[in-house]
């Protein structure tokens, strides 16, 4: 997929960033699907979250945007803090058309 999928601002851990700037020299960019409320969202980010640790440990080879499907913005900030990557603002109207885009049929789900 082409990082033009997403345009715009994206949250990171020090303010908002845009997006195709980041995404400018990133091989690789994926899409994860998850919620705080899901029991095996949250078995699994802390996996990835390694992954992605190391696969940048040494220079920048995947970057991953979180797509919160959360209800709560309280659980969505508890949520994201856990992860080092990039996310979409909670409730984000954007969402609902990535989630049309890849379908994903359940979560979690890394496209």
């Amino acid at each position: 997929m082409e990082s033009r999928i997403i345009s715009g601002k994206l949250i990171s851990k020090t303010g908002s960033v845009d997006a195709p700037k980041v995404f400018e020299n990133v091989p690789v960019i994926c899409y994860y699907f998850s919620a705080h409320w899901c029991p095996p969202c949250r078995k699994f980010t802390p996996i990835l979250a390694d992954f992605y640790k190391k696969w940048n440990s040494k220079e920048k080879l995947i970057e991953i945007v979180f797509i919160s499907f959360d209800k709560e913005e309280s659980a969505w900030k508890e949520y994201y803090n856990s992860m080092p990557w990039l996310a979409l603002p909670f409730k984000d109207p954007r969402i609902q058309s990535l989630a049309s885009k890849f379908s994903p049929e359940g979560i979690p789900s890394l496209m």
